[in-house]
């Protein structure tokens, strides 16, 4: 399974998700899942939130357009962002 789909203007991300970090930032590939680290604590969704501000910013699209589709409570997650309206340098490196 690759750990992105892109179809009719949907993105769908397979990620890890590290809470807690120094900063926000993506670090790479691991197995089929995007790491990301997130600087939030994984404490009442904090890191959720977190994570869903940063990838809005990262595809330069209001934060209602990221929705996390599973895995709201662990570290493996999958995202779908509508509309991605960039593409950030990393994505495209790791595409």
């Amino acid at each position: 399974m690759a750990w992105f789909r892109y179809q009719e203007g949907v993105l769908s991300l397979q990620l890890r998700v590290q809470p807690g970090s120094k900063v926000d930032k993506v670090v790479d590939l691991q197995a089929d899942r995007l790491k990301i680290r997130i600087q939030a604590p994984a404490v009442d969704g904090k890191a959720n939130m977190q994570l869903v501000k940063f990838l809005a910013d990262q595809f330069a699209v209001p934060k209602s357009s990221v929705q996390i589709a599973w895995g709201h409570t662990g570290k493996a997650k999958t995202v779908v962002i509508t509309n991605p309206r960039s593409w950030p340098d990393w994505f495209k490196k790791l595409n």
